[in-house]
């Protein structure tokens, strides 16, 4: 996983792309950043157990962002719809 500059973005949504098997987080209508690539397979289930979750709670969802993988705290959270 490779982490990016996502100060002054704001998250509408994220999705397991099942073609491609990507998490992708979409900050518009044209913009979205590819979080992770899901390259074995319970990574795959694991995303779709999420997915099928999400749709259970009217696809509300959150996005905590740390600053290193080390933190212990967010350095942004969302709670987005979609």
């Amino acid at each position: 996983l490779s982490y990016c500059y996502l100060e002054e973005i704001a998250p509408s949504s994220r999705e397991l792309l099942k073609q491609v098997s990507r998490l992708r987080l979409e900050t518009g209508v044209s913009d979205s950043w590819i979080l992770a690539d899901l390259t074995d397979e319970k990574s795959v289930a694991e995303a779709r157990g999420f997915s099928q979750a999400k749709q259970l709670v009217q696809d509300i969802h959150f996005l905590a962002i740390q600053s290193s993988p080390e933190s212990q705290n967010f350095a942004g959270f969302w709670l987005l719809q979609g």
